[in-house]
């Protein structure tokens, strides 16, 4: 269950994200693409890509 709270960051990453990538990647994409730190304790959200 995710307890939203005050106290951290919420971001969302928009593009679809290929869910089978590890923490590396995507702590990268949060690095690189976003252009803030992944260990500052805010909290990114990921949307998989839908296959049908």
């Amino acid at each position: 269950m995710l307890a939203l709270s005050h106290s951290c960051r919420y971001f969302l990453y928009r593009s679809p994200t290929d869910m089978r990538f590890g923490i590396y990647i995507l702590a990268g994409l949060v690095r690189n693409e976003l252009g803030f730190d992944p260990s500052s304790g805010d909290v990114f959200v990921f949307l998989g890509k839908l296959n049908l």
